[in-house]
């Protein structure tokens, strides 16, 4: 342990001095200025026509549809441009290449944004590009310093180039599909001081590259932060934060000298299925994949910190005997010392297979096969408790699987009372709902299930529900309990009104009150009546069954849609100005009339 330390250190310190060599600025023959806005025509002249060592001068500025070939050795300021790739795909922005005459190895690159933005390229129905921001081309000694990439097929892609040093950049993709930094073979190659986020993988790692460093840097919300295999050797993942992940490292066939070294590895998703990744901090794996067995060995996991993470820290598998780890004889093909574990679902170590010459050990301690399981939770939300009969609210419920093993015909049930409610699916991310049912069907582990309810309430009255969830391998999981106030939709209009406004004495009066009811529910009983003046005397009254002859009151209720004329038949017996005060369920309203 101690012999592969000491040699790790001597091969950190002699990667630093061979970087070294690339961050120090060449001296420049001559400033070549690049006139804001330039096309690629103009850029490209300007380039074939410097000198080695020239300083390549951009005005700050957008430019669009840009594609450069560089063999020569230039320095090239950005000055914070904007450079936007051509429309289409397979095409990238800078190709800085080697042949048998021209050579662009000792190039750098610094200060620019570059936009790859194919909107005619799709890749699963999502908007992507399908070009390199920088596509470096066998060349060597290369610096690429405070740089911005966004989309594309990748920002930096290293097809066998040597000492280079990635410095202080930011690489995005909005949609999933990138490699931040792809490497296809070559040695002595450094990320340092950036962030990448959004991608496929951070950092892919293949074909034999040797010498990899990735240290103090952010690796955010990527599919994989980084995959390496392919008869890669000597990586080192070193003091980085890998923040968000369906899989942080994925560790394949023909991997050795992997030092994974104080990094902390924070909110991992679960696996993913789609993705093929596993949803551990690092997953090593052998197969027959891509080729024949090859060896995986001599991988220390040192000082790291894996919290919050739906998966384990460490899974291991050999694919039930279709691969094999192979100790180099030496020691340990895998030792893990001083990690930290905290809230991670599967806990420090799982082997997902048993199978011949595993041979590691994490701190002290060599893990057993783990058991295979589901474990369901379920939570719900909803939205208005309050509402009125025909109103409407929201179910979301949802349900993850924090388990090692996939949940069988998983339903949940209990979602809203259908005595009270009509509802519709909104939306599902899995299976199909209907009547207060959600059929999710199959959960893998470390995946989660959500489902959007809008319903219709038919009554008033007050229900509850408590949403649970049941499958083949799990005992029956209740969410808490919800309770809905549906109140009656009554909208009651009251007008009064007296049938004339001159009257003898001796004749008739109607006095009237219209009640119309435009909610959808019937109304509580209500009370009308009036009160007369003197020389008024009361004929007769409509309604009879609802009239009270000792409280000269109607008491009744008013359906939904429905409009009631009260009726009060007067004479009139003497003359002046008389005033009616009608009683509209409480509320007083006076009308008049002239009696002559």
């Amino acid at each position: 342990m101690k012999t592969k330390i000491a040699t790790l250190m001597l091969f950190l310190v002699l990667a630093t001095i061979t970087v070294g060599t690339v961050t120090a600025d060449p001296v420049s023959a001559a400033v070549i200025q690049i006139p804001a806005g330039a096309n690629s025509t103009t850029i490209q002249a300007l380039i074939d026509g410097a000198n080695n060592n020239d300083t390549i001068n951009f005005a700050p500025g957008t430019y669009n549809d840009i594609k450069i070939i560089i063999n020569k050795t230039l320095n090239f300021v950005g000055n914070g441009a904007i450079i936007n790739g051509v429309n289409e795909s397979s095409t990238n922005i800078f190709t800085v290449t080697t042949n048998l005459d021209a050579d662009a190895s000792g190039s750098t690159f610094k200060e620019f944004e570059f936009n790859l933005l194919n909107s005619n390229v799709t890749v699963n129905g999502k908007l992507a590009s399908t070009g390199y921001a920088i596509n470096l081309d066998r060349v060597s000694n290369i610096l690429i310093e405070n740089v911005t990439s966004h989309n594309g097929k990748a920002a930096v892609y290293n097809g066998n180039a040597f000492n280079v040093l990635i410095n202080n950049c930011t690489f995005t993709d909005a949609y999933g599909f990138c490699y931040g930094y792809h490497i296809m073979g070559g040695d002595n190659l450094t990320v340092t001081n950036s962030t990448i986020s959004g991608c496929a993988d951070g950092v892919s790692i293949s074909s034999s590259a040797t010498n990899v460093n990735i240290k103090d840097s952010l690796l955010l919300n990527n599919i994989y932060a980084a995959f390496w295999g392919g008869g890669v050797s000597n990586i080192t993942f070193q003091n980085n934060t890998i923040n968000g992940f369906y899989e942080g490292l994925g560790i394949e066939k023909s991997a050795s000298q992997t030092y994974v070294i104080n990094n902390t590895f924070i909110n991992g998703w679960g696996n993913n299925s789609a993705q093929k990744a596993s949803g551990d901090a690092i997953y090593i794996k052998n197969s027959y994949a891509h080729g024949p067995l090859s060896m995986i060995d001599d991988i220390q996991i040192i000082g790291n910190i894996f919290e919050n993470i739906i998966g384990a820290a460490v899974g291991v598998d050999n694919q039930a005997g279709q691969g094999l780890f192979v100790g180099n004889g030496t020691g340990n093909s895998i030792v893990g010392v001083n990690n930290s574990v905290t809230n991670v679902s599967k806990g420090y170590v799982v082997l997902y297979s048993q199978g011949q010459n595993l041979n590691f050990t994490l701190d002290s301690s060599t893990p057993q096969a783990q058991p295979v399981f589901a474990n369901l939770s379920i939570s719900s939300a909803s939205n208005n408790n309050t509402i009125k009969t025909g109103g409407s609210t929201t179910y979301t419920i949802t349900v993850l699987n924090t388990g090692t093993g996939n949940a069988t015909h998983v339903n949940v049930t209990n979602i809203l009372n259908t005595l009270f409610f009509s509802s519709a699916q909104t939306y599902a991310s899995i299976g199909n709902y209907a009547n207060g049912i959600w059929n999710i069907g199959s959960l893998s582990a470390g995946n989660t299930a959500s489902l959007v309810v809008t319903a219709t309430a038919l009554k008033s009255g007050t229900t509850s529900s408590q949403a649970t969830v049941t499958s083949d391998t799990t005992t029956p999981v209740k969410a808490k309990t919800i309770q809905k106030t549906i109140n009656k939709d009554v909208s009651v209009k009251i007008i009064n009104s007296i049938s004339t406004s001159n009257a003898k004495v001796g004749s008739y009066v109607f006095l009237r009150t219209n009640v119309t009811n435009s909610g959808k529910d019937t109304s509580d009983p209500m009370t009308f009546g009036m009160t007369l003046p003197s020389g008024v005397s009361t004929v007769s009254t409509n309604y009879p069954v609802q009239w009270n002859n000792k409280t000269k009151l109607w008491t009744l209720s008013v359906p939904s849609g429905k409009s009631i004329v009260l009726t009060t038949k007067v004479k009139v017996t003497t003359k002046g100005t008389k005033t009616v005060t009608f009683n509209n369920n409480g509320k007083k309203v006076t009308k008049s009339f002239k009696a002559t």
